[in-house]
């Protein structure tokens, strides 16, 4: 029945990120059992994300080697296909599963936190008798143009056209407004606090209409509160260009990807003020998950570091489609190629929600995009007995073994651990879409090349 065969089921997708410290049992009926009503994990304040607690077993079984986790309690479900991870890999693992043999094949995703979704979760705030709903991770949908057909079809299929958002995207916001990207330096790090009437750097253009700043990068430079010496340092920063390297241009893409970016700075520019090494260290690190000082030149270039326009100073070193945002300078706006534009009040944990009701209708109101964003999703209902699919949250997957002999094994036994009890569920079918660096530790059956590739990542 299957094309997933017995030696690649254990393939890794992405990552899930989340919380987890609610005490729920293994089953359906005693999660509703325990299950408070009012429970609704986007409503819940605080730095929601992997919360204390959410990765406690997972961490037991990685760094301290724990292989024995009591009693297991064989729950005697046998689901078609198990998926471990409930991030929109995982949901989407279980979409395309009962596309491909018959929305009656019965599917259990697991997930260590108390919400699905992974990086794309929602936050909500209600404010005044308002809801206001924010993303509480993954923003927005990039690059369409070069989705494969079967995540076009899949979106459709849930109800995103994503036509919608050039038709209901206010390009000329910001212009309207008067909003323009400007520079703040603080008092604490810089002497004073000062604002700055222009970005220095090229964020801005992931930001559709965003106005363009009136002054000079000289001006701006002019404006900020550092040291003569730092001026001209920041200045020369910004007025970097692939000509500084030295290197011929067949050579500047492979120089940007094997050189750090901070390297450039210091060695080639000069650079030796801490403060102007500061700004460029955060100038992006929102969008890089990381300070530039810890990127390649090549990466750094592609999250609009310090400078005007890096596609035209580095179109060598960058090389075609290493860096999609340009600077539209006859409309004194920032934009791109790919406009960014096609995101969600609450980020893409909409998409999560859409396939979760594809996957489980009786979730929420409602049949299209505007019923998931604005409606309460019942999470008592996500892992109810009936279920053709269910969602399992709290639930750390310690243990995925074939039953048998690899080669020869039908199916395999997978091990979760919830409010520190041990279970057990049966799998003719198991996709591994959680965090891939966890596989090795909890896939014993794990093909040799494949646990030496997955060991190896950082």
């Amino acid at each position: 029945m299957s094309k997933i065969t017995r030696r690649n089921f254990v393939n890794g997708t992405l990552m899930a990120a989340g919380a987890s410290l609610l005490p729920f049992k293994g089953t359906g009926q005693e999660v509703l059992a325990k299950m408070n009503p009012d429970f609704y994990p986007p409503s819940m304040t605080g730095l929601r994300g992997s919360q204390p607690g959410s990765n406690d077993a997972a961490h037991a079984l990685s760094w301290a080697g724990q292989d024995d986790w009591g009693k297991k309690e064989n729950l005697n479900e046998e689901y078609d296909l198990v998926v471990v991870g409930g991030g929109i890999s995982g949901l989407a693992a279980g979409y395309f599963f009962q596309k491909e043999y018959g929305n009656d094949k019965k599917i259990l995703i697991l997930d260590n936190h108390d919400d699905f979704g992974g990086h794309a979760r929602r936050n909500e705030h209600h404010i005044d008798g308002n809801l206001r709903i924010g993303q509480g991770g993954s923003e927005s949908l990039e690059d369409t143009a070069s989705y494969s057909g079967a995540l076009l079809e899949m979106l459709n299929d849930i109800g995103i056209d994503l036509n919608q958002f050039t038709e209901r995207y206010d390009f000329g916001f910001f212009k309207r407004h008067g909003l323009s990207a400007k520079m703040f330096f603080n008092e604490k790090t810089f002497g004073k606090n000062t604002l700055v009437d222009h970005p220095l750097c090229d964020y801005p253009g992931f930001i559709e209409g965003m106005v363009r700043p009136t002054i000079s990068v000289e001006d701006a430079v002019a404006q900020t509160p550092l040291s003569e010496s730092g001026k001209e340092q920041l200045l020369k920063v910004i007025k970097a260009s692939q000509d500084d390297l030295g290197v011929p241009k067949s050579q500047m893409k492979e120089f940007a990807k094997s050189n750090l970016y901070f390297d450039f700075l210091k060695n080639t520019l000069g650079v030796d003020d801490e403060h102007v090494l500061q700004i460029a260290r955060h100038t992006s690190v929102d969008y890089t998950e990381g300070g530039l000082d810890a990127l390649s030149l090549y990466d750094a270039l592609a999250s609009g570091p310090l400078g005007d326009d890096p596609n035209v100073a580095w179109k060598d070193a960058l090389g075609n489609g290493a860096y999609q945002h340009y600077i539209n300078k006859d409309k004194g706006t920032y934009g791109t190629d790919d406009p960014f534009i096609q995101h969600f009040p609450d980020g893409n944990a909409t998409i999560a929600r859409l396939i979760v009701k594809k996957l489980i209708p009786h979730v929420g109101p409602g049949d299209n995009v505007e019923d998931a964003i604005l409606s309460k999703y019942n999470y008592a209902a996500l892992d109810l007995p009936d279920n053709i699919a269910r969602i399992r949250l709290n639930s750390t997957v310690v243990n995925v073994k074939h039953d048998g002999p690899v080669n020869t094994a039908i199916s395999a036994f997978v091990n979760y651990i919830n409010d520190g009890k041990s279970y057990v569920v049966k799998a003719k079918n198991v996709v591994m879409a959680c965090y891939n660096m966890m596989i090795p530790f909890i896939v014993p059956d794990l093909p040799e090349d494949q646990f030496t590739a997955l060991r190896s990542l950082t």
